[in-house]
């Protein structure tokens, strides 16, 4: 990596001061739980969308450097011009891609202590996992009163690695996306894998209701409310 374009991608706001950003440009900080427990999906997407709107200007910015680096080299090396401007782009390119699924799960965390849901790391455990409800301590000893947790902002095939998880473990997990481009085949499959699967309350109202694995993140804080026992009057549909 040439030196300048890894000292102009360095410059870019770190994931955890970038979300501080969103937050204070929001005004969430001042917003009571249940506007987070009503509001679930819209909140949250708004946080992604203001952060990636952030990130976005930030990278532009080092962008127009790194091409006016590549103009200045091109008259003195081609080779060395050529390999800035492909290494920028590329590396621009790979940060937005990383970061963008870092701030999604740094958003959520976010909104969860926000609504006070407990949670924990989930790698120390499972080795991949994002998060486990309530706790590790539970998780230890009582499994099947756990969710474990993952986040991804677009489905592709990566909901495969959840699947080969829960074959592996057995484990209650709920996987959460914002990715819009969801068919009911593709839900079927996530079902069929045991995987709970939370989308836009948009695509929730697009594909079949049929299996009941598929939930809008609309009710996400509810849903683990009612999990985790801080609203036991409620139960969520069965998913046997």
């Amino acid at each position: 990596m040439p030196p300048e374009v890894l000292a102009l991608t360095r410059r870019i706001t770190e994931p955890k001061e970038m979300l501080e950003k969103v937050l204070q440009g929001l005004g969430y900080p001042a917003q009571p739980e249940s506007f987070f427990e009503e509001n679930f999906n819209a909140a949250l997407q708004a946080m992604m969308d203001e952060g990636l709107k952030l990130l976005q200007e930030e990278q532009s910015a080092a962008m127009d450097e790194i091409i006016q680096l590549y103009q200045r080299y091109r008259k003195l090396d081609v080779g060395r011009s050529d390999l800035v401007l492909w290494k920028g782009m590329q590396s621009l390119t790979n940060q937005k891609r990383k970061r963008a699924g870092v701030h999604m799960e740094l958003c959520v965390r976010w909104i969860l202590r926000k609504c006070e849901i407990p949670f924990e790391e989930g790698r120390e455990e499972t080795g991949r996992s994002d998060l486990i409800c309530p706790s590790l301590e539970t998780f230890r000893q009582h499994p099947e009163l756990c969710i474990v947790l993952e986040f991804k902002r677009t489905i592709r095939e990566r909901w495969k690695e959840v699947r080969d998880e829960i074959s592996r473990s057995g484990h209650h997990v709920w996987l959460l996306t914002l990715d819009d481009f969801i068919s009911n085949e593709v839900v079927s499959l996530i079902a069929a894998g045991n995987i709970t699967l939370y989308v836009p309350q948009v695509v929730f109202d697009r594909l079949n209701r049929n299996p009941s694995h598929l939930r809008s993140i609309r009710t996400f804080v509810v849903d683990l409310r009612n999990v985790i026992g801080r609203s036991p009057q409620t139960r969520l549909p069965s998913t046997d």
